[in-house]
């Protein structure tokens, strides 16, 4: 269901990008143009769309049971991914405005903050004992700490400097991926312990 949603989020971000209605060359090249706005809302939204589908699928391995309240907590999340193509609406229609930076901010803080609690909540019943605690800590505590710095990116920076935010917001995704590439193969052996402490 989680690869279905992004999937969903992902295709609808390209909506945005319809073609110009343009009779000749010289004015469908100024329409183009045009799009600039609607075509870097596409690229953040789908990068951060790939984001919560990457770290799902990285971090959920930990996971070798589910419970009512873990998949509560991970529909509420899928809730705030679907907001993604509202953001890029957003920043594509109002380009110049600190509307999109604030609203893709505050998706990605929230969004980051319900799967930290969901680790949080869920990682003592669902995870089994063998997984390394302190790598857990170490997710969450990373989680957490993004989560807030992308609530503050849209709270703060975004409406005194609409441009610093997107940078801001650039400068976390890059961090998202440089510690999920760096941290990708210590979650990988923690996921095989807990699949075989599970079949047991």
């Amino acid at each position: 269901m989680v690869d279905g949603v992004y999937a969903i989020v992902m295709t609808l971000l390209v909506l945005e990008l319809s073609p110009p209605d343009a009779s000749n060359v010289q004015e469908v090249l100024q329409r183009l143009q045009g799009l600039e706005p609607k075509a870097v809302a596409f690229v953040i939204g789908f990068v951060v769309a790939a984001s919560g589908w990457a770290y799902v699928h990285q971090v959920g391995l930990l996971f070798t049971r589910s419970n009512l309240l873990h998949e509560v907590i991970n529909l509420l999340a899928l809730m705030f991914a679907s907001l993604i193509p509202f953001g890029a609406s957003i920043m594509g229609s109002f380009p110049h405005t600190f509307y999109g930076p604030a609203t893709y901010s505050l998706i990605v803080g929230v969004l980051t903050l319900i799967y930290a609690l969901d680790l949080a909540l869920c990682q003592r019943t669902l995870i089994p004992p063998v997984v390394d605690r302190r790598l857990i800590w170490t997710i969450l505590g990373l989680a957490i700490a993004a989560g807030l710095w992308c609530l503050f990116v849209g709270l703060v920076i975004a409406p005194w400097n609409p441009a610093l935010a997107l940078w801001a917001l650039g400068l976390h995704l890059l961090a998202h991926w440089t510690c999920m590439f760096g941290a990708q193969r210590r979650v990988r052996q923690a996921a095989k312990a807990a699949q075989r402490w599970h079949a047991r």
